[in-house]
């Protein structure tokens, strides 16, 4: 004689039988929903305004089959904050979440009584992940990186007297190292040579230090160093002084090959084919090519717009550069200073250091504009949404990423302070990330591992590195950064 018991599994059963076995019919009068409710996903990290799809399974408990269950019942899904993601469709045993921003998105899934859960993690690109001050007033200069990663700029340290030093960083910008320089007045930005030396201009003296931080060498031509050296082919160095109106020519090793006056670097130069290409003089407003083996003048051009702390750019030919000034941009022939256009920014604006895309679109970020300039000097788009975040006359430079975006530094309608992400497609805002420092930002750059590095000012006249959550590796290009490249070398050259 068999038992008449009832069977307690330890799981959810409705509608369970008992009695007598076999007097059960085939299909029980009340069939519950005797299933396990699996909810799964195949990432656990997505980027925001990325979707995720989830699967949810029904499959018997236990030891039961389908031929002892009813249909399954639907799945209805749900996320636990929608402030945090919003789904996008909500039926079918598959449904897509998208991320609004940075955090934990849980996912309900429920099937009549039976309810399960998912959970993944959201990150933005824009969110802030370090903030390293620099005590320091050279905000407007930018980071080097080497071929290592290592990240150089400008730090003041306390225990010098308050005055400059060079520092290096790690990718995550831990501290390896920082050599005091014993000048306080530094506006360019580190240059690296192939074989890892760091060459920067302090005050009136320029210095070269190894990968480890040793000072391998110093000039003593004296005079103010306001700009970034360049380099040619192979490595030779090419500085000028502002107030002594000088422009010297050394050698990797720190030899003085030719040294001239009357003609200085105030912004920055760049090496174009066999002659490098001075923006800014002691005198005059005047861009001035000039022989890279004997440094004799070999053309000259004086134009209407004044030169500032921009530098120019060139374009994938290695010879058309691109010339900031106040009121104008150029484009100009750096052979032989023929003037191609010039395009009027109107007004009292200063354009930033221009960047170049491979299809030849010119970015110029300018006071009250974003603006995309095509090849021949016509207009593409502008977006006057986004303001410029430099000082006035002095800063900034955006910076290319692959995928077709472009980051700049920019200045809100409501004068909050913001790294700025736009489409170069047709100017459109992607996202904006208000800075934890009120002030001013000098030049961006988009690190090997795609975080974006800007460094600012702060209105205590203190200057800090920040380093933000970036998506996109530096773009493949012309010019995409100020400098041209990790290096800083500002070589021209025929692109790709």
């Amino acid at each position: 004689m068999r038992s008449n018991r009832c069977l307690w599994t330890g799981i959810l059963v409705l509608g369970a039988a008992c009695g007598d076995p076999d007097k059960q019919p085939l299909f029980p009068r009340a069939v519950g929903p005797r299933y396990r409710l699996d909810v799964r996903t195949e990432l656990t990290q997505v980027w925001s305004g990325d979707t995720i799809r989830f699967s949810a399974m029904l499959a018997p408990r236990l030891g039961d089959t389908t031929r002892r269950l009813a249909p399954p019942p639907p799945v209805l899904w749900s996320v636990a904050d929608t402030t945090m993601a919003r789904l996008l469709d909500n039926s079918g045993p598959s449904i897509r979440v998208i991320a609004k921003r940075t955090g934990t998105v849980i996912v309900n899934a429920r099937a009549d009584s039976l309810q399960g859960t998912a959970v993944f993690g959201a990150i933005s690109e824009g969110d802030l992940l370090d903030s390293i001050p620099l005590r320091s007033s050279t905000w407007m200069s930018g980071p080097a990186v080497g071929d290592d990663g290592t990240i150089y700029v400008m730090r003041s340290l306390l225990s010098n007297g308050g005055n400059d030093s060079l520092a290096a960083f790690a990718p995550d910008l831990s501290l390896k190292w920082q050599s005091p320089l014993g000048y306080t007045n530094v506006n360019g930005t580190p240059t690296i040579l192939r074989n890892g030396t760091i060459v920067v201009g302090a005050s009136s003296r320029l210095f070269a230090f190894g990968p480890t931080g040793i000072q391998l060498w110093k000039d003593t031509l004296g005079g103010d160093i306001e700009s970034t050296p360049a380099l040619d082919g192979q490595d030779n160095i090419y500085s000028g002084r502002q107030a002594a109106g000088r422009v010297s020519k050394y050698t990797s090793g720190g030899a003085l090959v030719w040294s001239d006056t009357g003609a200085s670097l105030k912004v920055a130069g760049l090496v174009v084919g066999d002659s490098v290409v001075l923006w800014g003089s002691f005198v005059g407003k005047r861009l001035i090519g000039r022989s890279l083996r004997t440094g004799e003048v070999l053309w000259v051009d004086t134009l209407a717009g004044t030169p500032r702390y921009f530098a120019p750019s060139a374009g994938a030919d290695g010879r058309t550069i691109y010339v900031p000034a106040r009121l104008y941009v150029y484009a100009v022939d750096g052979l032989d200073g023929t003037v191609r256009w010039t395009y009027p920014v109107g007004g009292e604006l200063f354009p930033q250091t221009p960047v170049v895309d491979a299809d030849g679109t010119i970015y110029v970020q300018i006071n009250t504009s974003l603006l995309a300039l095509n090849p021949d000097g016509s207009v593409r788009w502008v977006n006057d949404s986004i303001h410029s975040f430099a000082y006035g006359n002095q800063g900034g430079a955006p910076a290319l990423a692959a995928g077709g975006v472009i980051y700049t530094g920019c200045m809100w309608s409501d004068g909050t302070p913001a790294l700025c992400a736009a489409r170069t497609s047709d100017g459109a805002l992607l996202w904006r990330q208000s800075l934890p420092v009120p002030g001013f930002a000098g030049p961006i750059t988009i690190l090997r591992d795609s975080s974006i590095v800007l460094q600012t000012l702060d209105v205590n006249d203190a200057s800090y590195l920040l380093r933000f959550r970036g998506r996109h590796a530096l773009a493949n290009a012309p010019w995409p950064m100020d400098g041209r490249d990790y290096r800083r070398t500002r070589h021209a050259t025929p692109w790709p």
